[in-house]
């Protein structure tokens, strides 16, 4: 049996990242996530008590009984502030 080398993950380099939709700046490699509303990657700390920027909310969607990550924009629409 071959070995299959292609299932190996190599780590996420920012370069690989782009920007935040929201405020244009790198992405960090651990605090980010896609926004459920227009798909696109934004600053999101993962982590209680850790310095990181925050470029969007967490929604609890009761119906799904599931967190929902959506950056500032498409929290306002969703949010209807």
């Amino acid at each position: 049996m071959a070995d299959d080398t292609s299932l190996v993950s190599t780590p996420v380099t920012e370069e690989a990242l782009g920007p935040c939709v929201v405020c244009g700046e790198d992405l960090d490699p651990t605090h980010h996530t896609e926004c459920e509303g227009c798909m696109q990657p934004f600053h999101m700390r993962m982590t209680e008590g850790v310095e990181a920027k925050d470029c969007g909310y967490i929604w609890y969607d009761e119906a799904s009984c599931a967190s929902l990550f959506f950056c500032r924009s498409c929290f306002a629409r969703v949010a209807g502030t």
